[in-house]
């Protein structure tokens, strides 16, 4: 059995909610929890490209409404290196406030000013998650990785969670089930243009 080690400054959230409400929590935690310097991990470079797409469309809703507007690019392997490149340093100068990107940038990277991770898509197993987790809590620093999961996908979160849990040396990890009704009143909110 592999052991990994997980940071003492890592703090853990689990999120349950339905697939179709995943953009919404995903938005809740940028504008009610303050997610940003974030990376966001989904499961390919199309999902990644499709989310960034709807996270640009509420965003600009948002800006409408509040007057600013999160930056977020995609990062992939669908990018010239040159292009990636830009987006990277873009990011770390702040410039970007958000990267959407499959486990491409989950390993071999350090960006120090990563605060938060967003597993939008659940890692295939302990390891991505570890790569993943590991790009924020650098150098003694605090961070803050959220994990968003189906209802049918919650007895393989624990089984990520148990594992990291036994590794972390007892971490405690906030599960957050009663968020699962935030969305629909951040839509609400999000949409209205008065």
């Amino acid at each position: 059995m592999d052991k990994f080690t997980m940071p003492a400054t890592l703090r853990e959230h689990m999120i349950v909610c339905e697939a179709s409400k995943k953009p919404l929590m995903l938005l809740y935690l940028i504008h009610q929890r303050g997610v940003t310097n974030a990376l966001v991990f989904t499961k390919s470079a199309e999902s990644a490209a499709r989310l960034v797409k709807l996270v640009e469309f509420f965003e600009d809703a948002w800006a409408q409404r509040d007057g600013r507007k999160m930056v977020v690019r995609a990062y992939s392997s669908d990018l010239a290196p040159g292009e990636r490149k830009t987006i990277l340093e873009k990011f770390k100068r702040s410039e970007v406030d958000m990267l959407v990107a499959s486990d491409l940038i989950s390993r071999g990277i350090d960006i120090s000013s990563v605060a938060h991770v967003v597993s939008y898509d659940v890692p295939v197993d302990m390891r991505k998650y570890v790569h993943r987790v590991g790009r924020t809590a650098r150098a003694g620093r605090g961070g803050d990785a959220w994990t968003l999961v189906e209802e049918q996908e919650v007895g393989l979160g624990f089984g990520l969670f148990g594992v990291v849990i036994f590794c972390s040396r007892g971490i405690a990890i906030t599960i957050h089930r009663s968020l699962a009704a935030v969305p629909d009143r951040l839509c609400h909110r999000c949409l209205a243009h008065d």
